[in-house]
């Protein structure tokens, strides 16, 4: 049963960084693409710097974050896992960056603003304690943390699947951006928090 449960683990995490990796890979076009052709107006100056900042810092957060939790790594090569998670930092803030300006955007007015705005403060809230929790070598409460900070960079991938999945489902235009954009975060968030709950807790026991 152990051996079932650890394959489960792996394969589920194998396909959280696949899924992470090719999100990333995808990010790349961003950088490229003026903010115009992202409906990103008016104040195209400011806010295609910003697009271009949040792109790839949550590139750079989507595909370090999935190595920071291979055990392996951090047993045998600590100063890898160490500089990978500066790394990831680094992309943190500058994707945070990048979304406080592109909050204030057309497309962040309303609950879509309120929305993205919780994701940036929260996704800031957590990566910080997981570095404080490093520093201070609280290592369980650091690998925790880490999880909700990886939870909420992946955000960016459950938003982009959901907006494949909720045209299907009869949703469209702006009451799918809207869906997603609470959606893309807070169930990523509620599904961490079950797995960091005691496996007697999750039982009922």
């Amino acid at each position: 049963m152990s051996l079932v449960s650890n394959l489960m683990r792996w394969a589920g995490w194998a396909l959280v960084a696949l899924f992470s990796l090719l999100i990333a890979w995808v990010s790349l076009d961003y950088l490229h693409l003026a903010a115009e052709d992202l409906r990103v107006i008016p104040n195209p100056p400011s806010e295609e710097w910003a697009l271009r900042l949040h792109a790839l810092g949550g590139l750079i957060a989507l595909a370090v974050g999935p190595w920071q939790f291979i055990g392996l790594v951090r047993r045998r090569a600590p100063i890898i896992h160490k500089t990978l998670g500066y790394i990831y930092l680094a992309g943190v803030t500058l994707g945070v960056v990048g979304a406080s300006v592109l909050a204030q955007t057309p497309q962040g007015v309303g609950a879509n603003r309120f929305a993205f705005g919780m994701l940036a403060v929260i996704w800031t809230i957590s990566t910080a304690q997981a570095l404080r929790f490093a520093l201070a070598k609280n290592f369980d409460a650091h690998r925790r943390w880490m999880m909700r900070s990886f939870a909420l960079t992946f955000a960016a991938v459950t938003l982009r699947l959901g907006m494949m999945l909720l045209p299907q489902a009869g949703f469209g235009g702006d009451d799918a951006y809207t869906i997603v954009a609470w959606a893309s975060w807070t169930i990523n968030l509620v599904l961490v928090e079950w797995v960091l709950l005691p496996a007697t807790s999750r039982s009922g026991a």
